[in-house]
């Protein structure tokens, strides 16, 4: 399993609808799985201001293709 994301603060920085935010992602990878966030958070309040209101986007493995190399 592999989980990382950016760091929350002043890192990165978006602007939407005309107002700063700064960004907070989130990711989790394992073998059969892919699961991401990302919000866009306002800059004094640190209140959510895009983004899924409802948890991360969830992605489970249909298929096993072949590497086209040998790792």
């Amino acid at each position: 399993m592999f989980r990382g994301g950016v760091e929350s603060g002043n890192n990165c920085l978006i602007e939407n609808n005309g107002k700063m935010t700064y960004l907070v992602s989130q990711v989790e990878i394992t073998a059969n799985t892919w699961q991401s966030i990302d919000m866009g958070m306002d800059l004094e309040k640190h209140e959510q201001i895009w983004g899924s209101r409802f948890g991360p986007l969830c992605f489970q493995k249909k298929e096993q293709y072949p590497l086209p190399y040998e790792l």
